[in-house]
């Protein structure tokens, strides 16, 4: 067992990486109440390469062109997505065209925290306390805004909590 210090310490190390989490979900969430998903999806596929431009200025990574051409694809293929004939599909919210920045500002900042502290530490590890933090600042700060949780709400609830838990390991294993 993990001494007081010793969790304090890691929760103090772990917290800035939960709490980043946390804004890359409330600004995805934002962007997506005054945007398409369309749109939301395309700024965000953004996001791998703003990682990739940061660790090559931090000399972690050189990108090359098959990279290069890799995200083009991927870009162009969210792009094709887009029904131009739709009504909404080209309104921007300048709101929403924020939280959508936000969002690949701060998922990048996560991401290359993530790498370092995966490092120290173990990927179980780091998953657990993210996920015991963030589930404590949900407590905290969730349930003034919403109403009760219905009962059946719970078990498909606790089937998505335990993939995402899952999908975070597996990503900090990737790491």
């Amino acid at each position: 067992l993990l001494g007081a210090p010793v969790v304090g310490y890691l929760v103090g190390r772990i917290g800035s990486a939960s709490l980043l989490l946390l804004i890359t979900n409330g600004c995805s969430l934002l962007a997506l109440k005054n945007l398409s998903a369309v749109t939301v999806l395309t700024i965000v596929t953004t996001t791998p390469a703003v990682v990739a431009l940061v660790n090559q200025a931090r000399g972690a990574v050189t990108l090359t062109p098959r990279f290069w051409l890799g995200f083009g694809l991927c870009f162009a293929g969210v792009l094709m997505t887009v029904d131009a004939f739709h009504p909404d599909a080209l309104v921007l919210s300048p709101l929403g065209l924020g939280a959508a920045g936000g969002a690949v500002l701060s998922s990048t900042v996560y991401r290359v925290r993530m790498e370092a502290l995966t490092r120290d530490y173990s990927p179980k590890l780091v998953s657990t306390y993210i996920f015991l933090i963030n589930a404590a600042a949900a407590l905290l700060f969730i349930p003034p805004f919403i109403s009760a949780i219905p009962s059946e709400a719970v078990p498909i609830g606790l089937w998505i909590g335990s993939a995402g838990a899952v999908a975070n390991v597996a990503f900090l294993a990737a790491l």
